[in-house]
């Protein structure tokens, strides 16, 4: 069951963003939480430089392949990963380490430490064919946030993205409960199911006689409810599965030989 769960079965992502939606709003970062397939669960504040054209364009989308591969290949729960994106901007990977295993990434970026060099960015629109004005008024939209400022925000976002593992851990260990309190009840009822099977064969194979029965001293016979009095095999038949079959002991045997020498 571990390795087929996958972030979005251990943790809430509604509730995830909607927690995340004041930190991304008090910073001005862009935060991003994706799984172990890089597949992205949430996105807040993403910036139109890297939705519109880096990551809009096959060349340059392939450097942002290269980065997103750079995030998932940092799997190091005690340390965060800062560096510059290929593209120039400044990406912070944070990675969701639950039981030993990679379950996904937090993430900030698309941010700059310090004011950008336009000549740069103009010859890198140039270079993947962008609008080449369209693309330096995205750039001038991206937030541009001190390092120190960021250092300062890890002391928030170390323990945040620990609190989401330990978070995750908890709901990991609810699941297997679960699902092993579940394996028990099916085979619970399977051996229950096997019991009353076989109870409902011994009892279908039993057939008893109880009570009193009253039998005739003399001849033997047995009186039935309605006051019929029947021969004991007859009876027994009728209120058993027992079978009779018909033979004669010892003792009726020499009796019988004796009364017919004797006639």
């Amino acid at each position: 069951m571990h390795t087929a769960l996958r972030l979005i079965d251990i943790i809430d992502m509604d509730k995830l963003q909607a927690l995340l939606v004041p930190l991304h709003v008090a910073t001005g970062v862009a935060l991003g939480v994706c799984d172990a397939d890089q597949d992205w669960l949430v996105k807040l504040g993403w910036r139109e430089i890297c939705m519109k054209f880096h990551r809009a364009v096959p060349q340059s989308a392939l450097r942002c392949a290269i980065s997103d591969d750079r995030i998932k290949a940092h799997k190091n729960r005690a340390r965060h990963l800062a560096y510059s994106c290929a593209h120039g901007l400044v990406d912070v990977a944070f990675p969701i380490i639950v039981d030993g295993k990679h379950f996904g990434t937090f993430f900030i970026g698309q941010f700059l430490y310090e004011q950008p060099d336009e000549a740069h960015f103009r010859k890198q629109a140039e270079d993947y064919g962008y609008d080449v004005e369209a693309y330096l008024a995205a750039l001038r939209k991206v937030a541009v946030i001190p390092q120190e400022r960021i250092d300062q925000l890890m002391h928030v976002l170390v323990p945040l993205v620990g609190l989401i593992a330990d978070l995750g851990h908890e709901n990991l260990s609810r699941r297997r409960a679960e699902a092993e309190l579940q394996a028990a009840n099916e085979l619970l009822e399977q051996r229950v199911e096997q019991r009353t099977h076989e109870l409902s064969e011994s009892l279908a194979k039993v057939k008893t006689l109880h009570g009193l029965l009253p039998i005739c001293a003399w001849c033997k016979r047995i009186r039935d409810d309605d006051g019929y009095w029947q021969q004991v095999e007859v009876y027994v038949s009728q209120h058993s599965d027992a079978e009779f079959t018909h033979g004669m002991c010892k003792e009726c045997c020499d009796r019988e030989s004796e009364a017919g020498d004797g006639g």
